[in-house]
């Protein structure tokens, strides 16, 4: 009950009283502003979550294409020397060991002969070879492989 005084003024309780009886509950726009701000804060949510998974995907398919690289270059390690090789014809080469695991692509890209010199010769022991690997879905790592020529004898 609210109080009134005597003589016509009314008691301080009594605007307290009204601001009461008027909040009988939440209004439509106080409903649709909560249901925007939730909006907002969920979408952001799921917005976190999908560059997780994709950022997630990503290294796992960098982390397959970087394990099949490292088996395409072991395999590519364990072919005879080829001596003095072209690029095309390493190619096959590798082709014809099977050099790419399976799912991928191997191609040689670049031959540089190391020992004695730049260029070719009888003499050449070791040549460094640049392997690339290709996945399906287009994604590819190069790497290099130094062969060696087993017999030949340090100078």
């Amino acid at each position: 009950m609210v109080k009134l005084q005597t003589g016509g003024t009314p008691s301080p309780w009594l605007p307290r009283w009204r601001a009461q009886r008027n909040q009988r509950g939440t209004s439509l726009v106080e409903i649709l502003l909560a249901v925007a701000i939730m909006s907002v804060v969920l979408f952001g949510i799921l917005a976190g979550f999908q560059t997780t998974t994709t950022v997630s995907g990503d290294a796992g398919a960098r982390s397959a294409l970087q394990g099949a690289l490292s088996t395409a270059t072991e395999r590519m390690s364990g072919i005879a020397f080829p001596g003095c090789s072209t690029i095309a014809q390493l190619d096959a080469i590798a082709a014809a060991a099977h050099v790419a695991p399976s799912d991928y692509t191997v191609a040689v890209t670049n031959v540089r002969y190391l020992v004695p010199g730049p260029n070719c010769t009888s003499a050449t022991s070791a040549l460094m070879v640049t392997v690339r690997v290709t996945a399906a879905d287009g994604a590819s790592m190069s790497g290099d492989v130094v062969l060696r020529n087993p017999s030949a004898r340090p100078s």
